[in-house]
């Protein structure tokens, strides 16, 4: 179990008796947590039904399929939707550094900002904003 799984995350929020359209099965996983725990691996999966009459998986990985008109009432299916944003809400930090280099004729200011690494391992986006007056 990863350190963002022990800290609860992701969450989930089921719903009993619903199913939706387009979902890909995985006949591998026979139990509601095995299906969970799989779908949580795998950062495109935003949602899973699982079918408790037949032990069957089936995985979304497009949110499109969770709109109303994809969503339908089924007998002994749940759907259990994935909150993954605990992963990333309070980890990240930015640091930020400016300097000013100055000639008599313009002011050169540029400014950096850098996302430090999360719980979800590194993310190296940088920024760079020069103005020239």
């Amino acid at each position: 179990m990863s350190a963002a799984c022990a800290a609860g995350c992701p969450r989930w929020t089921s719903y009993v008796n619903q199913n939706a359209h387009y979902g890909v099965r995985f006949s591998q996983y026979r139990t509601a947590n095995d299906c969970r725990d799989f779908c949580s691996k795998l950062l495109q999966c935003v949602a899973v039904d699982f079918d408790a009459n037949a032990d069957l998986c089936w995985l979304h990985f497009d949110t499109t399929h969770l709109v109303p008109d994809n969503i339908y009432q089924l007998p002994n299916v749940t759907q259990f939707v994935v909150d993954r944003s605990c992963a990333v809400s309070n980890t990240a930090t930015t640091v930020t550094t400016t300097s000013t280099t100055r000639t008599a004729a313009s002011t050169t200011t540029t400014t950096t900002s850098k996302l430090a690494a999360n719980s979800t391992g590194t993310i190296g986006t940088t920024v760079r904003r020069n103005q020239n007056r």
